[in-house]
Formats: C-alpha cells, structure tokens, sequence
C-alpha cells in the first residue's frame, strides 16, 4: 500500500467509528480540560482592568464605539492591550512593562493559536485574528517563565 492509500484508510475507519462509536461530549470536555493543564507552570497574569466593565465617570459620555482598552499585571508584567473590531476581525495594539522582545500569542479557547508576534524591543506588539469567543495572551520571555493572561471575551 502507498503512504496516499494508507492515509486514504484512515481516514476511512476514523469517519467509520466517529459514526459507529462518537466520542462523548463530556470526554471532548475533560480532554479540552486536559490540556490547559500544559500551562500550569505558567505565571496568570489577572485582569486588571477593563474600559468596557470600568464605569465611565460622573458626567462623561461615552458612544461604546472606541476601542477597547485592558490591562493584566502578573508578578513582574504587565500587559496593556488594546482591541479593535474591524469588520469580522480583531486588531491588537499591545505593550508589555517592562520592555523587551518577548513572544506574545493570541489563544483561543478551543486551545487553537489565533495569532503570533514577537514584541519589539520597547515591548509593542500588533496581532490580527479572526473572531473569536474568549482569547487569552501567553507571553514566552527567553530567560523569564511564560505568563498566560486570564481569558477575555470578545
């Protein structure tokens, strides 16, 4: 058998069990569950604020058309980002304090990476993604532990 027919049977069981035998929601649930436990050494970096939860002060006007502003502060980051709809996309402007190339990643929560980018060396970084749900930030320092933000919907 060729590596195309191998592939070809495969593929061919796997619709065949999926059909005769799916897997259960609630298994589906405890693997998603499963695996954000890769990140459990991970510092979380916590929800600091928020300009859509923080209320506008006495007097001022606010039309919800802006963009969206957070900040999340772990021990030692902090992460400013801003988020932009545009069209059936999201646009993020970020900064991480203190300053350095880092690599910063947007994360869905079906586990999927969204987006990448390495920060410049004053620590800014734009990402672009598709919609998604709920996102989070994981950001990788050469010589520091990874920081993963709390999840954020959109």
């Amino acid at each position: 058998m060729t590596n195309h027919e191998n592939d070809d049977l495969m593929r061919d069981l796997q619709d065949l069990l999926g059909r005769a035998d799916p897997v259960p929601d609630a298994v589906v649930e405890a693997g998603k569950a499963a695996y954000g436990w890769r990140t459990i050494d991970a510092d979380l970096a916590e929800l600091l604020a928020d300009s859509i939860v923080d209320k506008q002060p006495a007097g001022v006007r606010s039309s919800g058309t802006g963009p969206r502003i957070v900040t999340f502060e772990s021990e030692g980051l902090t992460i400013d980002i801003e988020v932009r709809k545009e069209r059936r996309a999201h646009r993020l402007l970020g900064q991480i304090d203190p300053p350095g190339s880092v690599t910063v990643t947007v994360e869905l929560d079906d586990g999927a990476v969204a987006a990448t980018t390495t920060s410049d060396e004053l620590g800014r970084f734009e990402l672009r993604f598709d919609e998604g749900a709920r996102i989070r930030l994981r950001v990788d320092a050469p010589a520091a532990a990874s920081v993963v933000s709390a999840w954020l919907p959109l």
